[in-house]
Parts: C-alpha cells; sequence; structure tokens
C-alpha cells in the first residue's frame, strides 16, 4: 500500500474551508439571535482592530526609540573614543618613565644578586 504525502498546502486549505465551515455552522446553530450574533461579532472585530492599532503604536514607539539609540549612538561615541584615546596617551606618558625606572632598578637588583652570589661562592669552604 502507498503511502499519501501530506503537504502544508493541503493542511492549509483544509485548515480555511474547515474554518469556514465551522463558522457558518456556528452561525446557524447559535443559541443567540442574529442581532446578538452580529453585535458579538462586531465587538470581538473591534477589540482586534483595536488591537492591532495599539501594536501599530508600540512598533512606531519602538521604532522611534530605536532610531533615537542610534542616534544618540552615532553622536557619542566618536566623541568617546577620542576621550578614551587621550587618557590611554596620558596613562602611558604618565607611566611610561615609572616603567623605565623600575626596569632600571630590576637591572641594579639582579646584577647585585649575582654580585652576592659570586662573593658567597668565594667564601664558602672548599671540601
Amino acid at each position: 500500500m502507498k503511502k499519501k504525502k501530506f503537504s502544508g498546502k493541503q493542511f492549509a486549505k483544509g485548515f480555511i474551508v474547515g474554518s469556514f465551515i465551522g463558522g457558518g455552522a456556528a452561525l446557524l446553530l447559535a443559541p443567540r439571535s442574529g442581532k446578538e450574533t452580529q453585535q458579538k461579532i462586531n465587538n470581538r472585530l473591534d477589540e482586534t482592530i483595536d488591537l492591532f492599532f495599539e501594536l501599530k503604536n508600540n512598533l512606531t514607539a519602538v521604532e522611534s526609540n530605536f532610531q533615537n539609540v542610534k542616534q544618540q549612538s552615532t553622536d557619542l561615541l566618536p566623541s568617546t573614543i577620542e576621550e578614551v584615546q587621550k587618557e590611554i596617551k596620558q596613562f602611558q606618558f604618565i607611566n611610561t618613565p615609572r616603567v623605565d625606572i623600575i626596569k632600571e632598578q630590576l637591572v641594579k637588583i639582579n646584577s647585585e644578586l649575582s654580585n652576592f652570589k659570586d662573593k658567597m661562592n668565594a667564601t664558602e669552604p672548599r671540601g
């Protein structure tokens, strides 16, 4: 027996047709009067439209806020980068001589340690 392939298009078509049939049956078999059903449908439709407008307004606000953040970052980023670069240069200017002094002192300490080691080896009794 050969299996039939089931596609998304077939499902969508069946879903839409089933929705219309179910909606029509609900309208025909509804326990409310036609006026009550129409009013309920109109109320739901109004609520849905209101939700869409609210969604549109919220999306517009999000887009506006995004544009504001984008503009602020475009305005502030170059000056912030410049300030950080200046601070780095200033730090290097102040600390480079200090680092050089520390390096010189380390060379002296290593030399003195080497001399001390040589003196200790020279004064040790040889067995």
